[in-house]
């Protein structure tokens, strides 16, 4: 199984579960992000913390897929160098870490302890057969349906599972479970790189950043109504991102927006022309 990969540009936007989110949660948001590809005002602890926890766990799914499971060390080794880089990158690029309460010694004693119980905890017996696996899958709308799945492993002789490791506080609900469109699109895509397959499931593994962490194991079903809402959301997506249609959304995921001043100053007016209410 094959990474796909087109060899011309789409004409349409690429559509990735990322870019759909994100046109959903505000189209605003999207416009900085992938429009304007204006950079955000700081950089995210947990977004560097994730990133590097995920390079440490592809590492040892690779192992795995080799047949020579990594040691703890080694993890933590990947982790630690993969956390100093990206924070290393984010200072010296002029988009400094927001460590608010935290700092890097206490995240990284952090990072390993979430580490030591992945590594305790996966089995090491997964016919692991791809990590970080970039897909490039056409769509029936005209676009490219693009993204990178953590892991896929064999089940049986012609099934599959993706996995997508994620770091979290707390669990996910019910709702996300049922309508986050990630799955939808890794199973899509899946679907249509491997056409025989008999089976194709998810699982989000949550490496929990709670004070004892934990790994906690969620099954994500997804059936032909919900791969039909996706191609529905893809149409409106194209249909929006043409037309330039990028409205702000206002809410509390403001506080958390990279482009949020920038955002709220584009729309302020001097105090002379500001309109009575």
């Amino acid at each position: 199984m094959a990474a796909q990969t087109t060899s011309v540009a789409p004409a349409s936007p690429h559509v990735s579960h990322t870019r759909l989110s994100t046109w959903l949660d505000c189209p605003k948001k999207y416009e900085y992000s992938y429009v304007l590809e204006a950079e955000e005002e700081g950089t995210s602890v947990p977004l560097v913390f994730g990133s590097a926890i995920h390079e440490a766990v592809a590492a040892f799914f690779d192992s795995l897929k080799n047949k020579d499971p990594m040691i703890l060390d080694e993890v933590h080794a990947v982790f630690e160098r993969a956390f100093a880089d990206e924070v290393y990158v984010a200072e010296t690029m002029g988009c400094p870490m927001e460590w608010g309460e935290s700092n890097f010694e206490e995240a990284v004693e952090k990072g390993q302890k979430i580490l030591q119980c992945f590594v305790e905890k996966v089995d090491r017996t997964l016919d692991v057969m791809h990590t970080e696996y970039a897909f490039d899958v056409k769509t029936a709308e005209g676009c490219v349906l693009r993204g990178y799945m953590d892991c896929i492993i064999r089940t049986s002789e012609n099934s599959y599972k993706i996995i997508e490791i994620k770091t979290a506080a707390k669990t996910y609900g019910q709702d996300r479970l049922l309508y986050d469109l990630q799955p939808t699109v890794y199973i899509a895509a899946l679907r249509e790189i491997v056409p025989e397959a008999d089976k194709i499931e998810f699982e989000y593994w949550l490496l929990m950043k709670t004070k004892e962490p934990d790994l906690k194991i969620l099954p994500v079903v997804r059936n032909a109504g919900d791969l039909q809402e996706l191609r529905e959301t893809i149409r409106g997506y194209l249909l929006g991102v043409a037309t330039g249609a990028f409205p702000r959304r206002r809410g509390w995921q403001c506080s958390y927006c990279g482009h949020a001043t920038a955002c709220r100053t584009s729309c302020e007016q001097p105090q002379s022309q500001q309109v009575a209410g």
